[in-house]
């Protein structure tokens, strides 16, 4: 290898690497975009079930089935 071709060949690797990073840091960004939209996601389901269990006792509270109130049937 000759010292005049030495500089083209660093150069060459060096614009190789700089795409490899550029590309991954592209990777990165779309993982946390995926991650943040998990995230969200997983925070409005999470609200939502909380909402749904909230109606559910208070319907069985105000439910004729489920009271605590002991009668007696005639017989």
């Amino acid at each position: 290898m000759t010292s005049s071709s030495q500089p083209e060949n660093i150069s060459s690797r060096l614009d190789d690497i700089d795409t490899r990073l550029e590309e991954l840091g592209d990777e990165l960004d779309l993982i946390r975009t995926i991650q943040d939209g998990s995230r969200r996601e997983t925070r409005s389901n999470s609200q939502t079930v909380a909402r749904l269990e909230r109606t559910v006792r208070e319907l069985s509270e105000d439910s004729p089935f489920t009271s605590r109130r002991t009668t007696c049937c005639p017989t």
